[in-house]
């Protein structure tokens, strides 16, 4: 599947490596350090001030502002345990490369933004779906 240059995606079924990374999901949610994404149901959800009041985070979203990519090339992009994979070096995440690209509309983007979540009112077990 192809990204166009300008094209908002998504990236679905993320699922860290917790055990190398030293942590658990739970200790990973409750940090409450704003440049740390929440990790809920395989998709990272951010802070962002234009969006979100304290403690909000809505569904991270890209756009692709290189030129056209396949799924490949995005995953060798954001994948790895290395420096130079943007879940590593953004995000402190390692992460295999099972990770879906999902193109998304600008309507649907502008959804996203507008479907914030109080990270307060999230529960461990209730947002927390293992994804084989």
């Amino acid at each position: 599947m192809k990204i166009k240059k300008g094209q908002k995606f998504r990236l679905t079924n993320i699922n860290p490596d917790w055990y190398q990374m030293g942590v658990d999901i739970e200790y990973w949610n409750s940090n409450q350090d704003t440049d740390i994404p929440k990790w809920i149901n395989g998709e990272l959800y951010i802070y962002d001030e234009r969006f979100c009041n304290e403690h909000e985070v809505v569904r991270q979203s890209w756009k692709n502002e290189k030129g056209d990519m396949d799924d490949y090339d995005i995953l060798e992009e954001f994948c790895g345990y290395s420096w130079g994979s943007v879940f590593h070096d953004y995000y402190g995440l390692l992460v295999e490369d099972h990770v879906k690209v999902v193109p998304i509309s600008e309507d649907e983007y502008k959804e996203d933004c507008e479907s914030v979540i109080d990270t307060r009112n999230i529960r461990h077990k209730t947002i927390v779906e293992i994804i084989k």
